[in-house]
C-alpha cells in the first residue's frame, strides 16, 4: 500500500509540473493582451476603433490602428442573478507590441474614478492563484505583472506565487 501511495504522489507531482509548464506557455502567448472591463461597445461599432479612441482620450496614450492587432467583446455566460441589460461584457485587446500594452497598463490609474478597469489577460490557473491569494489571511495586497502573480504579505514581505504553491511554501523558499 505504501508503494502505491508513493507512486500516486509521484504521478501527481509530475502532472502538476506539466500543468505549470503548459500554464506558463499559455500565459506567454497572452503577453500582449489586456482585458478592459466596463467599456461599453455597441453591437454596430467597430470594437478596435472604440478601444483606440478610449485609450487615446482616457489614458492619453497615442496609438494608431496598426498598434492594435485585435479587439473584441469576450462572450460571457448569461447570469441569472444580474440583468443582461446592466452587464457590460469585457473587451479583449491584443497589441502589436508589449511596450504599448505596458504603457496602457501604467496609465490605468487615470481610470480610478470611473467604472472602467484594465487588467492583464491571465490564464484560468493564474486567475485562480490570484483569487486564492486575495482570500488568504496572510496577504495584504495582490497584483500581477507580465503574467506573474505577486503578493504583499501583512508582514511586509513581497512574494511571487506560482500555480499549486501555497503562501507558506513561498515563505520557505526565501
Amino acid at each position: 500500500m505504501d508503494k502505491i501511495s508513493k507512486t500516486i504522489n509521484g504521478v501527481q507531482n509530475e502532472m502538476r509540473r506539466h500543468a505549470v509548464a503548459a500554464n506558463d506557455a499559455a500565459q506567454y502567448l497572452r503577453r500582449n493582451n489586456i482585458r478592459i472591463n466596463g467599456l461599453h461597445v455597441n453591437q454596430n461599432d467597430d470594437c478596435r476603433n472604440v478601444v483606440m479612441d478610449f485609450i487615446q482620450k482616457s489614458l492619453h496614450v497615442h496609438i494608431g490602428t496598426k498598434d492594435i492587432e485585435a479587439a473584441y467583446i469576450i462572450p460571457t455566460r448569461p447570469n441569472s442573478s444580474a440583468s443582461q441589460s446592466s452587464h457590460i461584457a469585457p473587451v479583449m485587446v491584443r497589441f502589436s507590441c508589449r511596450e504599448l500594452r505596458d504603457n496602457v497598463i501604467r496609465n490605468r490609474r487615470l481610470l480610478k474614478s470611473s467604472k472602467i478597469s484594465i487588467v492583464e489577460d491571465l490564464t484560468t490557473l493564474n486567475m485562480e492563484v490570484l483569487n486564492r491569494l486575495r482570500n488568504s489571511e496572510l496577504v495584504q495586497k495582490t497584483w500581477t505583472w507580465n503574467g506573474h502573480v505577486q503578493a504583499l504579505l501583512k508582514n511586509g514581505q513581497k512574494i511571487q506565487v506560482r500555480p499549486f504553491e501555497t503562501v507558506e511554501e513561498c515563505l520557505n523558499k526565501h
